[in-house]
């Protein structure tokens, strides 16, 4: 897989580290299927309908086998005409949604005030791993966001 392969790089290079990089590499596969076990175990009890932000998370919906409502776009350049406003507000209504969940980069208060009457509660994701501090830990931490899912879900 693609840790082995990433250990055998510098392994080429630095003979007297061999060991110590293939032990890393089983060490983080063990780390992150562990991870993807948690994932799955969290996403199996969720049964309340959200809409997301962004489309990318259409990576992440489809290894896990989740389905977001459907996803709304607002800029974070700028503030929504009423139209976008009210556009956004009918597509969780239609969508039923119970949750919005938007990014770190919106302005909460803007995205309480598009779905404010729409019947969904909105709560803040960080992708982008902005409030995780950078390290060997940066990637499993940010990978944990669906349990986040979960904690806003159960609130």
């Amino acid at each position: 897989g693609l840790f082995y392969h990433i250990a055998e790089i510098p392994s080429g290079l630095y003979l007297e580290n061999q060991s110590n990089y293939a032990a890393n590499a089983v060490e983080g596969k063990a780390e992150i299927d562990q991870v993807v076990r948690d994932i799955e175990a969290v996403l199996a009890l969720i049964e309340e309908t959200f809409i997301i932000f962004h489309v990318a998370y259409q990576y992440f919906e489809t290894y896990f086998n989740l389905l977001a409502a459907g996803a709304i776009s607002l800029s974070n350049a700028r503030d929504p005409s009423p139209l976008r406003t009210a556009e956004s507000r009918k597509t969780a209504q239609r969508a039923g949604a119970d949750f919005v969940f938007s990014e770190a980069q919106f302005n909460a208060k803007l995205v309480d005030a598009v779905f404010a009457g729409a019947g969904a509660r909105a709560s803040t994701i960080d992708l982008l791993g902005a409030s995780l501090l950078l390290g060997s830990g940066f990637y499993v931490a940010l990978l944990k966001f669906a349990t986040l899912i979960e904690a806003c879900l159960q609130s």
